[in-house]
């Protein structure tokens, strides 16, 4: 054993890694309107 690992974990991670999960109980609308704000005031 070398010590290097390979994770599979289809996706949890990325869901459950707690930065967006308040976007999960939002109506989808309203998350692509806040994205599309968010996305005008950057540039």
């Amino acid at each position: 054993m070398n010590g290097a690992f390979l994770t599979y974990d289809g996706g949890e991670v990325l869901v459950a890694g707690g930065q967006f999960n308040q976007f999960t109980q939002m109506p989808r609308e309203q998350v692509k309107e806040l994205f599309e704000a968010m996305r005008d005031e950057g540039g």
